[in-house]
């Protein structure tokens, strides 16, 4: 990753509101099939946090610094984004026995 897709990356994180800012598989009609939508958002994730490896920044602190928060920002948007899907795949499981 270079500095610059680094500095754009932090950027969007760091504005992000909702999960669905960072994470595009959370986009649209994601929720309908919110198994589908985890396993979309998990694949995001990972790709996410592979880039943001602070260790591919070795010899520049201020960098990993940086790779560190967006890291930090991801996890916490994503724990958001898992908590409200497994909420919204259970009101969908609950709704089939209904």
């Amino acid at each position: 990753m270079s500095l610059e897709e680094l500095a754009q990356l932090y950027a969007r994180v760091s504005r992000a509101v909702r999960p669905e800012e960072i994470f595009e598989s959370l986009a649209g009609d994601a929720w309908a099939d919110p198994a589908r939508a985890i396993e979309r958002l998990e694949q995001e994730y990972l790709r996410l946090t592979r880039l943001a490896n602070p260790e591919r920044l070795v010899g520049n602190p201020g960098a990993q610094a940086t790779a560190r928060r967006v890291l930090t920002l991801l996890y916490e948007h994503h724990q958001a984004a898992l908590e409200t899907l497994e909420i919204v795949e259970a009101n969908h499981a609950f709704e089939r026995l209904t």
